[in-house]
């Protein structure tokens, strides 16, 4: 409740500090698979988190521009195209993905380490971060579950 809480003021303040300087602020939704959504507040009247979904509504239309899961969600971002700003690595959070039988970690810090466990908890496979990013080969694995580690954020992966 504390999370929905806090998007819900995060976009209000957002909303209203861009129609008091005029930019153009967006948002960004960065959603657990690694997909992310992203949609200039004008363009939205307000986010409705309800019933474990977060609705993104269409301004003027009360259409619904994105319909999630919140558990999905990875993260709420609000961001200005005005100004210069340095971007920095920290601020991001980290992506784990599969394609095809590699499993990827994206923006982790170099030298970061991307673990993979079976549920016996026993590490199988370890790769170090280079240029933000680790990948590991899991064509050779058995079929099954597999808890996969990098930076803060730990998930479950199915290989099929």
């Amino acid at each position: 409740m504390k999370k929905i809480t806090l998007a819900a003021m995060l976009l209000a303040t957002a909303m209203s500090l861009s129609a008091q300087n005029g930019d153009d602020t967006s948002l960004q939704i960065l959603i657990l698979d690694g997909s992310s959504h992203v949609v200039s507040l004008g363009d939205i009247d307000g986010i409705d988190l309800a019933d474990g979904q977060m609705t993104v509504v269409e301004a003027g239309t009360g259409k619904s521009l994105y319909n999630l899961p919140l558990a999905d969600v990875d993260y709420l971002s609000f961001d200005t195209s005005n100004g210069i700003r340095q971007a920095q690595s920290e601020a991001l959070a980290t992506v784990i993905r599969s394609e095809g039988y590699t499993f990827t970690a994206e923006n982790l810090a170099d030298g970061d380490s991307l673990d993979v466990y079976n549920l016996s908890g026993q590490r199988i496979a370890h790769a170090a971060a280079s240029n933000g990013k680790a990948q590991v080969d899991a064509s050779q694995w058995q079929n099954g579950t597999y808890i996969i580690k990098a930076g803060r954020k730990t998930i479950k992966m199915l290989k099929r």
